[in-house]
């Protein structure tokens, strides 16, 4: 009996995720794109035949994709978190996630997994040096992240080419260092001012987190991890003190601490009392009785955290933004996507915005009907040049050489196609 009669079948291919065990571990939604590469379909048409699949095995629908962060641990991502486990018998895609925070950070997700991708253009370039496949790295798409620790540059979130951001859940090109939109080399792009010699807040603690993450199935951490924490350092250094300490990092009375505070208020926390967060959430009364007062504050007066403005600040900094896109010269994206790039809450920006908003919307419908005319008229350029195989060869492969050649989607190859029976 050999090693591989001894695996289980399973439904699709079983894809082992790179950087198992490093900081530099795959997220689960590159390794959707490369599942969907080996199958020889999109993402699209994968994802549609996994829904019926588990719809078939346990009567439920699994949400659409494109409205799951797949690398966070909301609700719906850890439901695709199992279908995929189940289809691929891969029993180690929770180390691509930041899943095991599940029930330890703030349920809404915010300021934790980006809504756009980000990724090193250096790093796509080594991959691509030694032969190996290129592919995003869970640490990037965490939002305390803003730079490579490995080339110390800050990382890119839109192709340098189109201007285009790079959405997590859209991929037609085979490889993550292609762009989607104009099919640019992503790693292609040098610029010494992307150069960042120290780390952003919190990163350093990010990166140990992930780091223990991808190292470990069952990571163990302890629900109300803070408050464990406080409780037993209190019964080293007194109530007071630890009462003083926490209202400075969380700016209110320690009977209004959130149960599950946020990423960004965990990183303040563990930075605030200079201990490891993977040791604080592991376990949080050995953590207490390592340190000793008084706490090194190491935070630095002045740190770049996401959502620390004050609204009025935020609200006049999203409106000159989008100011700015509108009065640009294009791309524009949709105004939910242009929300979603600067983390901004869509339903807020049309409450203070409307008007601008509405502005950018005609711009990208505009910018959309040109582009789609653009589209169809490659298609039909192609089409006509390759009129001589209809009716000779199947019409799945004409569509598929003509979507290639046209760089245009494959259903529009098929329905030009279907217009000119």
């Amino acid at each position: 009996m050999t090693e591989y009669d001894a695996m289980p079948r399973t439904e699709y291919f079983r894809l082992t995720p790179r950087g198992l065990g490093t900081e530099q571990v795959e997220s689960l939604a590159s390794y959707v794109n490369r599942l969907a590469h080996v199958h020889g379909v999109s993402r699209h048409q994968l994802i549609n035949h996994l829904q019926m699949w588990w719809e078939r095995r346990t009567g439920s629908r699994p949400p659409r994709c494109e409205s799951v962060r797949l690398n966070g641990y909301s609700k719906d991502a850890l439901l695709w978190l199992e279908v995929l486990q189940a289809a691929t018998g891969e029993p180690q895609l929770a180390r691509c996630t930041i899943a095991p925070l599940s029930g330890i950070c703030a349920a809404n997700s915010v300021g934790s997994v980006r809504h756009v991708r980000a990724w090193c253009p250096a790093c796509f370039r080594d991959d691509l040096a030694v032969g190996d496949v290129t592919y995003d790295r869970l640490i990037w798409q965490l939002q305390p992240v803003q730079h490579c620790s490995l080339h110390k540059l800050a990382l890119l979130d839109h192709c340098s080419a189109c201007g285009n951001v790079q959405h997590p859940n859209k991929k037609i090109a085979d490889e993550a260092h292609i762009c989607w939109s104009c099919t640019t080399d992503l790693s292609a792009h040098r610029d010494r001012s992307l150069y960042r010699r120290t780390p952003y807040f919190g990163e350093s603690e990010v990166r140990n987190l992930i780091r223990y993450i991808a190292s470990t199935d069952e990571p163990g951490f302890h629900p109300e991890a803070c408050h464990r924490f406080g409780e037993a350092l209190s019964r080293h250094v007194g109530k007071d003190e630890v009462r003083d300490s926490f209202y400075e990092i969380f700016h209110c009375s320690s009977s209004h601490i959130p149960r599950r505070p946020q990423l960004q208020a965990l990183l303040a926390f563990a930075t605030y009392f200079n201990i490891n967060l993977s040791i604080l959430l592991i376990d949080p009364e050995a953590a207490a009785r390592q340190i000793s007062l008084a706490f090194p504050t190491v935070m630095p007066a002045s740190r770049p955290r996401n959502l620390s403005e004050h609204r009025g600040e935020r609200v006049g900094w999203f409106r000159a933004k989008l100011a700015e896109a509108i009065n640009g010269p294009g791309p524009y994206l949709s105004p939910p996507k242009f929300c979603a790039a600067n983390h901004y809450s869509y339903a807020v920006a049309r409450h203070y915005n409307a008007k601008l908003l509405a502005k950018l919307g005609a711009l990208w419908r505009a910018q959309e009907k040109k582009r789609k005319a653009d589209v169809t008229r490659r298609v039909q350029m192609v089409a006509c040049q390759e009129a001589t195989r209809i009716g000779k060869e199947p019409r799945r492969s004409i569509a598929h050489d003509i979507a290639q050649r046209a760089n245009a989607p494959l259903h529009v190859a098929r329905s030009t196609l279907r217009s000119a029976r």
